[in-house]
């Protein structure tokens, strides 16, 4: 469970990174809400979002990959 947390924070962070400092307001194609008051920041957060799915997901292997691998230890 540590190994899949730790990469997606990890992801979650590159995310957000990703989001401050390479994504371009002018190329979002999605829906931003009219009342939004900081849609930089909006956006930032939202990419961070969506690195968390494929953080969770590479977490997910990951933690397998590691279980398999302490599996195949005790087995020796």
């Amino acid at each position: 469970i540590g190994i899949a947390l730790l990469i997606a924070m990890i992801t979650g962070l590159i995310g957000l990174l990703y989001g401050e400092l390479f994504v371009d307001l002018y190329s979002i194609s999605f829906y931003l809400p009219q009342d939004l008051e900081d849609p930089e920041t909006y956006h930032a957060v939202s990419t961070m979002h969506n690195m968390g799915y494929l953080g969770g997901s590479l977490g997910l292997i990951g933690g397998a990959l590691y279980s398999i691998r302490q599996e195949l230890k005790q087995r020796r």
